[in-house]
C-alpha cells in the first residue's frame, strides 16, 4: 500500500553491478551532477550531487526513512522510500514533510548509461517531468585487482 513506500525488490539484477558507482549527468538546469547508489543496512543510500554538494538520502525498502534534503540551499525534512521496480530500474520517492511536495526519481541503468526521469507532483504540467542522461564516471571506478 501507499504507506509501505515504493514496492519492488530490495536488490535489482543491476543492483550489484551499479553499487557504489558514480554516474555523472549531462549538464542540466536542475544542477544535478551525479547519482550514486550504495546498499545500506535498511535500504539503499542514494547520493545525489547537486551544485557541488553531495546529499545522501537513505531510502527505506518497504518503509519510509526520515532524513533531510536541501532544496535551493535550505535543508528540508523529508522521508524517502525506494526499491528496484524493474530489473534495471531503481525508483526513489522523496516526500517533504508538512508540504504537498513529493518527487519521484526513476533511475534506469543500461550498460554504462543512466537514464533519469524526475517527476514532481506539483507545478505546471509541462514542467513536472525532467529527463536526464548520464554515464558511468570511469575516474571514480575502483581499481580491479
Amino acid at each position: 500500500g501507499a504507506d509501505a513506500g515504493v514496492e519492488g525488490a530490495d536488490q535489482g539484477a543491476e543492483g550489484g553491478a551499479v553499487a557504489g558507482k558514480l554516474y555523472a549527468l549531462d549538464s542540466n538546469k536542475q544542477s544535478i551532477e551525479s547519482f550514486t547508489l550504495e546498499p545500506s543496512a535498511n535500504g539503499t543510500s542514494v547520493i545525489i550531487r547537486s551544485g557541488g554538494v553531495d546529499q545522501r538520502l537513505t531510502a527505506g525498502h518497504d518503509a519510509w526513512t526520515k532524513g533531510t534534503f536541501s532544496v535551493s540551499g535550505a535543508p528540508a525534512p523529508v522521508a524517502s522510500s525506494g526499491a528496484w521496480t524493474a530489473e534495471d530500474t531503481y525508483t526513489l520517492d522523496v516526500v517533504r514533510y508538512r508540504t504537498p511536495f513529493a518527487t519521484n526519481y526513476q533511475l534506469r541503468f543500461a550498460g554504462d548509461q543512466l537514464f533519469v526521469k524526475i517527476e514532481q507532483n506539483v507545478g505546471p504540467a509541462d514542467a513536472r517531468v525532467t529527463e536526464l542522461v548520464g554515464k558511468l564516471a570511469t575516474a571514480a571506478a575502483k581499481p580491479q585487482r
